[in-house]
């Protein structure tokens, strides 16, 4: 089981090459920046700041390879508004071709 981002690509990669992927849920968009090797204790100074940075979009990385792309590349996504144009736009950022079956 993969317990970040970076390490479920790292497992996609290492499983290709494959036929079809099918990239049915995505991770956490946003992790820390800097992960803490302990856990952070309450103090006076009140709540640390918190940063955070982007994970890796695994479905356009794989969906971008060169070699050992697999054939079918199929994704989902969960959008809350302007669904039609939401999904238009990550399809082509992530170099898919939008199918609206209903």
């Amino acid at each position: 089981m993969s317990k970040s981002a970076r390490e479920m690509l790292h497992r996609v990669e290492a499983a290709l090459p494959v036929d079809i992927a099918i990239f049915a849920a995505a991770v956490a968009d946003w992790r820390v920046a800097n992960e803490g090797e302990q856990k952070l204790k309450k103090t006076a100074a009140g709540m640390p700041p918190l940063q955070l940075i982007e994970n890796p979009d695994i479905l356009a990385t794989i969906s971008q390879l060169r070699e050992k792309r697999p054939p079918l590349v199929i994704g989902f996504a969960a959008e809350t508004e302007h669904l039609i144009d939401n999904a238009k736009a990550k399809t082509q950022a992530q170099g898919l071709r939008l199918d609206r079956r209903q």
